[in-house]
C-alpha cells in the first residue's frame, strides 16, 4: 500500500496463463477416437533408444502421423552404401523423425504414438507443445516448438510436468 493511496488496496499481478492450468487439462482419449482427435499435442517415441518427438498440430493426428511416416519412410527406402550413408547424414529433412531415423537408423514407434494434449486455441496449444518438449529429457526436437517460452519457467514446469501415462491416449497407427 502507497503513502499517497486513498484505498487500502494490494495490487498483485498474475499471468494470464498459469502453466498449472495449462497442463491440469490432460484428457483421456479412446482407441476409438484415434482418428477422429484434432487440435492436439502428441508424443512419437523411438523403438531403439528413449528418445521422443513432441509436436502439435490444428489437423486430424491421423494425417499428421501418416505424413511423419510417409517422410520417414522416403528416408528409409533409399539404399546406400557407407559413404552414401555417411553423405546423407548431412541431408536436411522436413522432421525430426525422419532425421533421427536416418542419422541412427533406428525404428520409430508409431504404434506408441499417442495423443498427451489437445486444445483449440492456435497460441496455447503452440504453449502447451513448448511446456511438453521443456518437460522430457530426452527429445528429438531440433527446437523448442512454435513458441519460445523463456527458461524462467523452467523450475515450474519441471515441477508440473508430471503426467501419469495411463492418462495419455495410445492408438494403433496401422488404422491409418
Amino acid at each position: 500500500m502507497g503513502k499517497n493511496s486513498l484505498w487500502p488496496l494490494h495490487i498483485i499481478y498474475r499471468p494470464l496463463l498459469q502453466v498449472t492450468i495449462i497442463l491440469s487439462n490432460v484428457a483421456v482419449y479412446s482407441v476409438f477416437h484415434f482418428k477422429k482427435v484434432k487440435l492436439a499435442v502428441y508424443e512419437m517415441p523411438c523403438k531403439n533408444c528413449p528418445k521422443t518427438y513432441i509436436g502439435e498440430t490444428g489437423r486430424l493426428f491421423s494425417t499428421r502421423l501418416a505424413e511423419h511416416k510417409s517422410e520417414t519412410d522416403k528416408v528409409k527406402s533409399k539404399s546406400y552404401t557407407r559413404s552414401q550413408r555417411k553423405a546423407s547424414t548431412t541431408e536436411s529433412f522436413k522432421s525430426a523423425l525422419a532425421e533421427h531415423a536416418n542419422k541412427t537408423n533406428h525404428v520409430i514407434g508409431w504404434d506408441e504414438a499417442k495423443v498427451i494434449d489437445q486444445e483449440p486455441n492456435k497460441t496455447t496449444r503452440w504453449l502447451k507443445e513448448a511446456i511438453w518438449i521443456r518437460s522430457r529429457e530426452n527429445t528429438m526436437n531440433e527446437d523448442e516448438g512454435a513458441y519460445r517460452l523463456d527458461r524462467v519457467y523452467d523450475q515450474v514446469i519441471n515441477r508440473q510436468t508430471h503426467v501419469p501415462l495411463s492418462t495419455s491416449f495410445t492408438g494403433s497407427a496401422d488404422n491409418i
